[in-house]
């Protein structure tokens, strides 16, 4: 995606049309081939510094005594130094005005420039001649090497040729003072009334700091003073612009994205829906809505300026009306919000809400404190609320959640976080879990892992098929849920519900490959990796049945693969190899207590958790005995003492346990 991105921004760099270029050529560039291990290689056959400069002189000369040249000036630069203290390669500053606008694209074929970044077009003639010397504020600032007037080469009608030793040309346009040249102040108004124009046509927010980037400190006065002059018109053309976009999702509708994150403090909500705000918007930003204060009126909407995502941070039950809100994040449907003085158009196609209650309670707080609540939502004697079981009322409660599409649950446990991604099913009348995962308590401090997060959360939004409970939703009292649909296990813990011990291979290709390829995480990865050799004798004697004998000399893929293929006369499949990796992981790490299924066996249907159980209760049966002689010996002593038969098999259930949990003790 970034690739096709960049392309496209290339592609329309070239075909834009610029009446002035600055371009640069480097000698080295043009005369070095570059190797990964010898570094930096002469061509050929190369020009020398010298003779490379005779040609560049030669070939920009012609160009610029060309008819559609109004002048051009150029110069080598052979003076420049790194930040190391060396010396730059030699290369050439080019200057370029023409009558006519011309591609870039051509422009640079023309000039022979290698890539884009070494051409652009002239903001500032002023800037961009002074650079030539290093002349301007800002090279000075940088105690760059000032060049001589002596070492320009210049060209073009507009050059006479009694002012090219007295570079009055040049003087009247680099050395002009505070005020920009001519040709500087039409590119300033040019750039201030296109600017305008992708106001009127893209509601894209206007900038000046975006026209204070694309010329020199000297001009800025001057691109201020423009600027200012339209900005009542710039206004309008704002103004006009969401006017229009309004008019249109009333009649066309709108698809409004509305996300809930709850959890208690400290979890990070407000960081999350910021960084997930920033993933969606466009280069208006992210309104945040100010949070409800005790001595003031609620008025979130107040200062909204049409940007395109909204966050409504620690949201309660009771700052809004349920119809008033329901009306307002209606996904397809479109109606003004109130606002202290006027109604708003609110036109965000995103809006997050983050509270530290859970979204069943916001909910129903909002039905409970607003008029008539009670009547809707009933409160026990330690606070629970329940909207009241009438279909009606249970209806008004699904239309409500229904607006939510996701919500996503955090809450701390133990030493980190556990975050639950849900996606409502309208079908189903409950809420989806998408996506589980453990984080670190402060993970949003760090950010890569919060943009991890933010695109895992993306990918669910897009994705709302994401599922790991086989179709079945959270269990909610106040909606008209089917027992079917429900997941009976609602209350979402650590381990996601996906096992693949409990899973034969069949049933794992067809249904669960998925969550099976989530499961085959980053870690499990390396850890196979680091014990390659291991997990190919495990593949073959285990699965395979092969003696120690037989495997001996396996010490590579290729060893693996040619003694599988003659047991198996079939290549090793994908499915198979994620799920043996898996088993093979948790038991070289103590997490199962025995090694896996053989392969026939797990063509017979079985599942791991079976032989896992059966390798339990021989253990424990071995160790029933073992320990039944033990005590047998103790008998007297026991009996002295008040040992109990009760006694002594809470003791030996307790060691049995205790010796299972880890095979390796055994």
């Amino acid at each position: 995606m970034v690739k096709k991105q960049k392309e496209q921004k290339d592609d329309d760099f070239l075909s834009t049309r610029a009446l002035g270029v600055t371009a640069q050529r480097n000698y080295d560039y043009e005369t070095h081939d570059y190797d990964e291990e010898k570094g930096k290689v002469k061509k050929e056959n190369a020009p020398t510094e010298e003779q490379w400069k005779k040609t560049v002189i030669e070939e920009i000369t012609e160009i610029a005594n060309q008819d559609n040249v109004s002048y051009c000036y150029f110069i080598f630069h052979d003076s420049d130094r790194l930040e190391n203290g060396r010396l730059k390669p030699l290369h050439v500053h080019i200057v370029i005005k023409f009558k006519n606008a011309r591609r870039m694209g051509a422009l640079m074929k023309l000039l022979k420039v290698s890539r884009s970044e070494n051409i652009s077009p002239v903001r500032s003639y002023k800037g961009a001649l002074g650079y030539l010397l290093h002349i301007t504020e800002q090279a000075k600032k940088d105690g760059k090497f000032i060049y001589s007037q002596r070492e320009l080469y210049m060209a073009g009608e507009e050059i006479p040729e009694s002012e090219k030793l007295r570079y009055a040309h040049f003087d009247k346009i680099a050395k002009s003072g505070d005020k920009p040249d001519k040709d500087t102040r039409e590119e300033i108004e040019k750039d201030v009334l296109d600017m305008m124009t992708e106001v009127r046509r893209k509601g894209i927010e206007p900038n000046i700091k975006d026209l204070y980037k694309k010329y020199d400190t000297q001009d800025e006065r001057f691109v201020t003073k423009i600027y200012y002059s339209h900005d009542s018109k710039m206004q309008q053309a704002e103004k006009d612009f969401f006017k229009d976009m309004t008019k249109d999702i009333k009649k066309n509708g709108r698809n409004l994205l509305n996300v809930y994150i709850s959890g208690p403090g400290n979890t990070g909500k407000t960081t999350l829906a910021n960084a997930l705000g920033y993933h969606y918007c466009d280069e208006r930003g992210v309104y945040s809505a100010p949070s409800k204060s005790q001595d003031k009126t609620y008025d979130p909407f107040g200062k909204y300026k049409y940007e395109k995502v909204t966050i409504l941070n620690e949201m309660v039950g009771g700052l809004f009306e349920p119809r008033e809100l329901m009306n307002m994040i209606d996904p397809m449907h479109y109606v003004p919000v109130s606002a202290r003085g006027a109604d708003v158009n609110w036109l965000s196609d995103t809006m997050i809400m983050t509270s530290s209650i859970s979204f069943e309670r916001f909910r129903n707080e909002t039905f409970r404190y607003a008029k008539g609540g009670k009547d809707k939502v009933e409160q026990d004697f330690v606070g629970n609320l329940k909207m009241i079981n009438d279909a009606g009322i249970k209806d008004e409660a699904y239309q409500f959640t229904r607006r939510f599409s996701h919500k996503i649950d955090i809450k701390h446990k133990g030493s980190h976080l556990l975050m639950n991604i849900f996606a409502f099913d309208k079908e189903k009348y409950g809420f989806r879990l998408q996506k589980q995962l453990k984080l670190p308590v402060q993970y949003y401090y760090d950010e890569d892992k919060l943009q991890k997060v933010v695109n895992i959360i993306d990918d669910c939004i897009k994705n709302t098929d994401k599922d790991v409970t086989l179709g079945k939703v959270q269990r909610d009292n106040d909606l008209i849920q089917k027992e079917e649909h429900i997941d009976d296990n609602s209350i979402y813990d650590e381990k996601i519900k996906v096992d693949y011990k409990k899973i034969n291979i069949k049933t794992f290709s067809v249904e669960y490959e998925r969550e099976m390829r989530e499961l085959h995480d980053e870690e499990i990865k390396k850890f196979i990796e680091n014990h390659e050799v291991d997990f190919y004798r495990y593949v073959l004697t285990v699965k395979y049945e092969l003696g120690i004998d037989e495997i001996a000399h396996v010490e590579s893929y290729d060893e693996f693969k040619k003694l599988q293929l003659s047991k198996r006369n079939e290549p090793l499949c994908e499915q198979d190899k994620i799920i043996w990796e898996l088993e093979f992981y948790d038991y070289l790490n103590g997490n199962i207590p025995c090694a896996g299924l053989t392969y026939e066996q797990e063509k017979a249907d079985m599942i791991l958790s079976d032989k896992i159980k059966e390798h339990e209760e021989k253990e424990r049966k071995k160790r029933r005995e073992n320990q039944a002689k033990n005590i047998s010996k103790h008998k007297a002593f026991n009996d002295k003492v008040g040992v109990t038969d009760k006694d002594i098999d809470e003791f030996t259930d307790s060691k049995v346990s205790a010796a299972i949990k880890n095979p390796f003790n055994v």
